[in-house]
């Protein structure tokens, strides 16, 4: 029996995040909470349930199903979770007959995700693609990770993982064992804002980029672009600075712009958020920011 670890979707035949045609898993699980986040369903490492309230055509099979008390609120036809009694247990979903309850989190086995990945090898093979491990935090699920990429190796199937570098090394060396490629979050240098936009220090992030780098790791830089946050000047010119100058194993600086496609997912997982007023940068704005990364002799590019 393999490993066994929690996963909440597959997106297969993507032309992102990785070279070629690539099967990407989203891991459940992050150690950060990026103010900005468009998968927050990524953030906890247990199953959740999402509630689609549009979906619902008043069958009442959810609350038929539902274990506990109250955990499922019926108000003049109109259903809510209550998520402070709600355990996940997922058996509303399962009772759900549109959707308007759906489980978020499988807990499937090494060898039954390579399955899925292994679906693929023509595509692969034809294009240079492969399997992108991403998240939540591929490090938070690291033993998983470690036997889904090893074994994606044995077979000969290019290898990435998207890390936002908030881990041990010694967890981070072992992964990368098995990966022939890591796209590298880098969410702003200074380590004040750090804080106060992900809610963790940056130390340990630009450390471990700088021992990539040293061991000739082969990377991408992924930055967001988030305007009134990630997006000033000095930021951006810092940050280019650093890996300039201290990341030279570096194949290209992917500037990643703020889409508001997450925002109504918060809701619909009970949760509040804080950037409501946020919008994507122009285009005009994101011009701007690649001549910054270009002016230091990077190779940079919006979206990847």
């Amino acid at each position: 029996m393999s490993r066994k670890g929690v996963v909440f979707k597959f997106q297969r035949h993507s032309l992102h995040d990785g070279p070629g045609i690539r099967t990407l898993v989203f891991f459940k699980g992050c150690p950060l909470r990026c103010l900005w986040c468009f998968n927050p369903e990524s953030q906890e490492t247990g199953a959740e349930v999402i509630h689609y309230p549009e979906r619902c055509i008043g069958c009442n099979l959810c609350l038929k199903a539902c274990p506990i008390e109250d955990a499922i609120k019926d108000r003049a036809g109109r259903k809510s979770i209550d998520r402070d009694r709600c355990d996940s247990c997922g058996r509303c979903a399962e009772a759900c007959l549109t959707g308007g309850m759906t489980k978020l989190g499988l807990l499937l086995e090494a060898e039954e995700v390579v399955d899925v990945v292994r679906k693929d090898r023509v595509f692969y093979d034809q294009s240079g693609g492969g399997v992108t491990l991403s998240g939540g935090e591929v490090t938070h699920q690291s033993q998983f990770a470690c036997e889904i990429l090893s074994r994606c190796k044995a077979l000969g199937i290019h290898t990435a993982i998207e890390t936002c570098g908030y881990a041990r090394w010694d967890t981070l060396e072992r992964l990368l064992k098995h990966t022939d490629l890591v796209l590298y979050d880098l969410k702003i240098m200074d380590e004040e804002k750090h804080v106060a936009f992900t809610g963790v220090r940056n130390t340990a992030i630009l450390d471990n980029a700088r021992r990539m780098a040293h061991a000739e790791t082969p990377m991408v830089i992924r930055i967001p672009i988030i305007p009134g946050y990630t997006d000033a000047r000095p930021d951006l010119e810092d940050t280019a600075e650093f890996i300039r100058s201290e990341l030279q194993t570096i194949e290209a600086v992917h500037l990643l712009p703020y889409e508001t496609v997450g925002v109504a997912k918060y809701e619909r997982l009970g949760r509040g958020y804080s950037l409501k007023e946020a919008e994507p940068p122009s285009d005009g704005c994101l011009t701007e920011v690649k001549e910054i990364f270009e002016r230091f002799g990077l190779r940079a590019q919006v979206r990847g």
